[in-house]
C-alpha cells in the first residue's frame, strides 16, 4: 500500500508538474500574445503617429511653399510698381530734358537771329557810311574839277562861253528828255524781276531753281528805289521752299524809314496773304529794341498815324506772336508789350 501511495504520488506530482507546465507554457503563449498584440498596437500607433507627422508635414510644407509663392507673388508685384514707377520717372525725365533741350534751341535760334540781324545792321551801316564817304570824296573831286573848269573857263572869250551856255543847255535837256523814259524802263524792270522771282518761289520741290535767279535778285538790288517798297512787298508769300522771295524782304527791310511806313500801309493786305512773313517782319522790327538801330519808336509812331485797317492788322499779328509768348525772349516781350499799347491794345499777355 505505501508503495502504490508512493507511485500515486509520483503520478499526481508528475501530472500537476505536467499541467503547471501547460499553464505556463499557455501563460508565456498568453503573455506573448499580449506582447505581440501590445508590439502590433505600438508599431500600428508609431505608423498612425508617423502619418500624422508625415501630414502635419506635408500640411506644413504647403503652407510655407503658399507663403513663399505669396512672397514671390508680392515681391513680383512690388518690383513690377518699382519698374513702372521707374520707367515713368525715366519717361518724364526724358520729356523733362527734351523739352529744356528744345527751349535751349528755341533760345539759341532766337539769339542767332538776333545776331545776325544785328550784324547785317552793322554791315549796312557800314557800307552805307563807306557809301557817303565815297559820296564825299567824289563831290569833293567834282568840285575841285569844276573849279578849275571855271578858272580855265574865265581866260576864254565872251563868245566860247556863250557857245558853252548853249552846248551845256542843249546837253540838259538832252539829258532830261532822256531820263523821263529810264525811269519808266527802270519801274518796268523792277517788275519784270519781280514776276520773275515770284515764279521762282515758286519752283515745286525737287526742281531746280532757274539758273538765272541769284543775277536776277542782284539786278533788282541795284534797280530797287523806295518807290518801288509797295511791289517788293506785294510780291511776299509764305509758300517759298527754296527762301528766294527773303532777298526781296531783306532788301525792303534795307530801307529804313521807308520800309517801316510801307510796312504799316501794306501791312493789312500781307498779313492776309502772307501771315507767317508778316509776324516775322514785326519780330524782326522788336528784335532792334535797347539796340543802336532801334527802330520801334518810329514804328509804333507811325501805325498810331495809320489807317484802322492797318492797326487791326497789327493787333492781329501781335495776337499770333503772343499765342507763342514763350519763345520771346524779354527785350521782345517789352518791346511787343510797348507796341501794342502804342495803338490802343491790350497788352497784358506780353507783360505776365
Amino acid at each position: 500500500m505505501p508503495a502504490k501511495s508512493t507511485a500515486r504520488s509520483r503520478r499526481s506530482s508528475s501530472a500537476k508538474k505536467k499541467t503547471a507546465a501547460k499553464k505556463k507554457t499557455a501563460a508565456k503563449k498568453k503573455t506573448a500574445t499580449k506582447k505581440k498584440t501590445a508590439a502590433k498596437t505600438k508599431t500600428a500607433a508609431k505608423t498612425k503617429t508617423a502619418a500624422k507627422k508625415k501630414t502635419a508635414a506635408k500640411k506644413k510644407t504647403a503652407a510655407k511653399k503658399k507663403t513663399a509663392a505669396k512672397k514671390k507673388t508680392a515681391a513680383k508685384k512690388k518690383t513690377a510698381a518699382k519698374k513702372k514707377t521707374a520707367a515713368k520717372k525715366k519717361t518724364a525725365a526724358k520729356k523733362k530734358t527734351a523739352a529744356k533741350k528744345k527751349t535751349a534751341a528755341k533760345k539759341k535760334t532766337a539769339a542767332k537771329k538776333k545776331t545776325a540781324a544785328k550784324k547785317k545792321t552793322a554791315a549796312k551801316k557800314k557800307t552805307a557810311a563807306k557809301k557817303k564817304t565815297a559820296a564825299k570824296k567824289k563831290t569833293a573831286a567834282k568840285k575841285k574839277t569844276a573849279a578849275k573848269k571855271k578858272t580855265a573857263a574865265k581866260t576864254k572869250t565872251a563868245a566860247k562861253k556863250k557857245t558853252a551856255a548853249k552846248k551845256k543847255t542843249a546837253a540838259k535837256k538832252k539829258t532830261a528828255a532822256k531820263k523821263k523814259p529810264t525811269l519808266d524802263a527802270r519801274e518796268a524792270a523792277v517788275l519784270e524781276i519781280l514776276s520773275a522771282l515770284a515764279s521762282a518761289a515758286a519752283t515745286p520741290a525737287g526742281e531746280e531753281l532757274a539758273p538765272e535767279t541769284e543775277s536776277l535778285v542782284e539786278q533788282l538790288e541795284k534797280l530797287a528805289t523806295p518807290d518801288d517798297l509797295p511791289a517788293l512787298l506785294a510780291v511776299l508769300e509764305d509758300e517759298d521752299l527754296y527762301g528766294v522771295l527773303w532777298s526781296v524782304f531783306y532788301l525792303a527791310e534795307s530801307m529804313d524809314d521807308a520800309y517801316l511806313q510801307a510796312l504799316i500801309d501794306e501791312l493789312p493786305s500781307l498779313h492776309a496773304r502772307a501771315p507767317m512773313k508778316a509776324e516775322m517782319a514785326i519780330i524782326r522790327i522788336v528784335n532792334t529794341h535797347g539796340e543802336d538801330d532801334d527802330c520801334t519808336p518810329a514804328f509804333t509812331s507811325m501805325a498810331v498815324e495809320a489807317s484802322d485797317e492797318s492797326r487791326e492788322a497789327l493787333l492781329e499779328i501781335a495776337q499770333a506772336i503772343g499765342a507763342e509768348i514763350d519763345e520771346l525772349l524779354p527785350d521782345q516781350r517789352q518791346a511787343m508789350a510797348s507796341l501794342v499799347r502804342g495803338i490802343g491794345g491790350d497788352a497784358s499777355v506780353f507783360e505776365a
